[in-house]
């Protein structure tokens, strides 16, 4: 992990602080100070800075003389979502008559901050900074550790066989769906997407009045051929025996593991209309009955951790 600092140059009370308090407090918890002055490099300055900033987990800014490169810093960093510790010499939160530009004086818009400040190089101020930083890296550990397991579970992934992996979203979407008491029509079909496996599979809930038809298909793109054969798919048809259904819907869960153009989805579905960024919805009529139905696509997926959340949100959204 890493920390930028921020701070006035060329003063010996700001260097002491960082030297006595901020290392020491920054090497106990393996965190790696990025200070420019500091870092041997061949490059513009400011070019340096922002990619320091950029590389930093965190930043600690020193507030103490009011440098408007430090305030830049500070802010930058804030709006690209990075935490910010401030720190301040103690005698930085009073005006003083023998300041009239206000350098010794912490601006007015990071007064309300809950800022550390320091007199002295001491124990009392290196344990305030040292517990406000455990405070702060910790949400970035478990982030980080999270974003190390999403790495692993995308590799492992994407290393399997491609019928593989489009049978292992099958399965999500089938299990949740059996859990919510839909049961599978007497057939799974394996067919081609060109040259690429495509896997369906259909599943239904009813009763006296009601019917909700679901069908999986998962490949690794479709193609317009594909989504345009969802108009006409058999599943719009009743079921035999049901002829007065008050309310019938069908879903199409598209899972795709390349991401699919919207160009093409628009071109293949005419007459469906975009209900989200991942649903269209079109109304059909079929044997004197009118019918919902709904074409999810769920797209770019990289891991069944990824997909399973987006899966389940859609079922609970539309009642599946």
């Amino acid at each position: 992990m890493k920390c930028f600092i921020a701070s006035a140059f060329g003063h010996e009370d700001v260097d002491t602080i960082y030297e006595r308090c901020i290392i020491p407090t920054l090497k106990k918890l393996s965190v790696t100070p990025l200070r420019v002055d500091r870092i041997v490099h061949n490059e513009d300055i400011d070019k340096k800075i922002f990619e320091l900033l950029e590389s930093a987990d965190f930043i600690i800014a020193d507030l103490t003389y009011a440098r408007p490169s430090t305030y830049y810093e500070a802010g930058y960093a804030a709006g690209k979502s990075k935490p910010v510790i401030y720190i301040a010499r103690s005698d930085h939160f009073k005006s003083r008559d023998d300041d009239p530009q206000g350098n010794l004086r912490v601006h007015f818009d990071l007064q309300m901050r809950n800022i550390i400040a320091w007199t002295d190089p001491d124990h009392v101020f290196s344990n305030k900074l040292l517990n406000r930083v455990r405070l702060v890296i910790s949400p970035l550990e478990r982030a980080n550790k999270q974003n190390l397991q999403l790495d692993a579970e995308r590799s492992e992934f994407n290393n399997l066989p491609l019928y593989d992996r489009l049978a292992i979203l099958q399965k999500v979407c089938t299990n949740l769906l059996h859990a919510h008491s839909f049961q599978n029509y007497p057939w799974t079909i394996d067919t081609s997407n060109g040259n690429t496996p495509v896997l369906w599979s259909y599943l239904k809930r009813l009763d006296n009045s009601h019917y909700q038809g679901v069908g999986i298909i998962t490949t690794s793109s479709p193609t317009k051929q594909l989504l345009q054969s969802l108009s006409w798919n058999p599943l719009y048809e009743l079921p035999r025996g049901y002829p007065n259904f008050k309310f019938r819907e069908t879903h199409f869960i598209v899972a795709s593991l390349k991401i699919v153009p919207r160009s093409r989805i628009t071109e293949a579905l005419p007459h469906f209309h975009a209900q989200n960024t991942i649903t269209l919805r079109a109304e059909r009529k079929v044997a004197n009955t009118t019918g919902t139905t709904y074409v999810h696509i769920i797209d770019g997926i990289k891991s069944k951790s990824e997909f399973a959340p987006i899966f389940r949100g859609v079922t609970n959204k539309y009642g599946l």
